[in-house]
């Protein structure tokens, strides 16, 4: 099994260095992002963030809709930055939770309305990235809905201009020590395809990391 030590230790480094005022308008300054993350949020929702990272999904549901927020992280510096974000706009009912898979299954089967996984599914090994989907599909409730942002599909020419080290088919471990499973949008639909319905797939920009990323809004699959 594939470690995650370094990817621990580098957003714990990010992380503790987080040190950008917290926003007054709680955007990520991308329409089209917002607008998506918004579209899988409801009143009185029970959702769960997996590998939350900043928060800043999270917080964007929180502060649009009343329910139960959760976020479980790798990272201790993430779950004390997430607990700062909140507690300065005043949001007392999220839950952040340092850890990872073992926290999701103790989640009871069809209890979430929203499962986040933002920059996650392809960021973990193959075998977890399938595991993640099946327990996203576990938890939802009928009709719940899955956030997935992934980033971009990049050629051969471009593994080899960012020096990524091939681990196995489709899966790389970048200079940092972040892995990527790096699959085109047709075989991630493959993945999602036995659990969910696909509402809506777009890519868009990411000016500040001069990339692109890819959005999925999933729907459980109850048949």
């Amino acid at each position: 099994m594939n470690s995650y030590k370094n990817t621990k230790a580098y957003w714990d480094t990010v992380f503790e260095h987080f040190n950008r005022p917290f926003p007054e308008d709680i955007s990520t300054n991308i329409p089209v992002l917002d607008e998506t993350i918004l579209s899988v949020g409801k009143q009185n929702m029970n959702a769960l963030d997996f590998g939350f990272g900043s928060g800043m999904v999270l917080l964007m549901l929180a502060t649009h809709y009343t329910g139960t927020f959760t976020g479980i992280e790798l990272s201790p510096k993430a779950c004390d930055l997430a607990t700062r974000l909140f507690n300065h706009y005043g949001i007392e009912t999220a839950t952040f939770i340092e850890g990872s898979f073992e926290h999701l299954k103790t989640i009871e089967d069809d209890t979430l309305d929203t499962f986040i996984a933002s920059n996650i599914l392809d960021n973990i090994t193959k075998t977890d990235a399938q595991k993640l989907i099946e327990e996203a599909h576990r938890v939802l409730k009928p009709g719940g809905k899955m956030l997935v942002k992934l980033n971009d599909y990049y050629t051969d020419a471009q593994v080899k201009a960012l020096k990524l080290k091939p681990l196995s088919d489709n899966f790389y471990e970048e200079p940092s020590g972040l892995y990527l499973y790096n699959l085109e949008d047709h075989r991630w639909k493959q993945l999602f395809a036995k659990y969910f319905y696909i509402l809506n797939n777009v890519t868009f920009d990411m000016p500040q990391a001069n990339a692109k990323n890819r959005l999925f809004v999933l729907k459980k699959n109850i048949e």
